[in-house]
């Protein structure tokens, strides 16, 4: 999955950003910081989402497929002096612990999840991870039934 993201990590959030209709980081910050507690973004890209929710002192990390991608989070982190944790994992195959309060799946990440074993998969694994009062944030544009 991470291959075409690879390509276009230094803009990808320019994109984003003109296609978005509405103020997506704004809403989930609002989300985070009314709920609190431990936030994993998956799909972080290059921090579009994760680098407003740390400057609004979110507990958050981040998670994203793409080496690029990370690495160009990484970079912005450091030139605005924040913290932030990320790490390079594929959302079918969750290896976190237990106890995130809030999950975010931003900007239709779960689209990508083509195969319905995918989709179960990393499913199961947000739920896993997720405390049993948690939060999980699913942002799609293409509605999928799910069981």
């Amino acid at each position: 999955m991470s291959g075409n993201y690879d390509r276009i990590a230094h803009f990808y959030d320019v994109d984003m950003a003109q296609n978005m209709a509405f103020d997506d980081v704004g809403f989930y910050a609002s989300v985070c910081q009314r709920r609190r507690g431990r936030v994993l973004e998956l799909g972080c890209g290059n921090g579009r989402v994760m680098l407003e929710l740390v400057t609004r002192g979110v507990d958050v990390i981040g998670a994203d497929d793409s080496v690029a991608m990370l690495r160009e989070l990484r970079r912005r982190a450091a030139a605005r002096g924040l913290a932030a944790p990320v790490c390079q994992m594929d959302m079918r195959a969750l290896a976190f612990r237990p106890g995130f309060d809030i999950i975010l799946c931003p900007y239709s990440l779960v689209n990508y999840l083509t195969a319905d074993d995918d989709l179960v998969r990393a499913l199961n694994g947000m739920r896993r991870i997720l405390r049993t009062d948690g939060l999980l944030v699913v942002d799609t544009f293409v509605p999928r039934p799910v069981v």
